[in-house]
């Protein structure tokens, strides 16, 4: 991580140095109690470069999920591919029984206001009606018709996405 600096990591993680290891901190407890992790933990023994510690897990399944391909990951961090793909699913596994990761859909009104209220005041189209986002989707759409943009109290071009030359609704 120090090696690629803060333009890299944020490029290969989609995230900060400093949000990468807080994240790091979470799942910790968790990653040696799986079933997966029990059953994987034969071939430790004869692993050429013994065990693969949780930051580096946690990189590999950052990059996965980030749409890196295994057999990159695996040159990235001098591992076997079947040790990457073992590692990402460790880490689904810990994440998965972290409390503290658990993503729960607010169920009073006053809470999703709440919610809606910081989404508009970080958004620069102002939306007041979003509640959630999801990372890098752009499902593509046709151009906005003039009574939808009254009704999305908003101009056409809020929906264009210039890198992808394309109408869509950003997720």
């Amino acid at each position: 991580m120090e090696e690629l600096g803060p333009t890299y990591v944020q490029r290969a993680c989609r995230m900060d140095h400093s949000s990468f290891w807080k994240l790091a901190e979470l799942p910790k407890p968790k990653l040696g109690n799986s079933k997966r992790a029990q059953r994987s933990h034969k071939w430790r023994k004869d692993a050429k470069n013994g065990r693969i510690p949780g930051p580096t897990r946690l990189s590999c399944a950052v990059h996965f999920f980030a749409g890196g391909r295994p057999g990159g990951i695996c040159l990235v961090h001098s591992m076997s591919h079947s040790a990457v793909c073992n590692s990402v699913w460790r880490i689904v596994d810990a994440v998965n029984r972290t409390e503290e990761l658990n993503i729960n859909f607010p169920t009073s009104h006053f809470e999703q206001r709440k919610i809606a209220h910081g989404f508009r005041k970080a958004s620069r189209a102002s939306f007041d009606i979003c509640i959630g986002a999801i990372n890098c989707m752009l499902p593509w759409i046709e151009r906005p018709t003039e009574k939808s943009n009254q009704k999305a109290r908003c101009g056409s071009k809020k929906f264009f996405c210039g890198r992808k030359s394309k109408f869509g609704l950003a997720l």
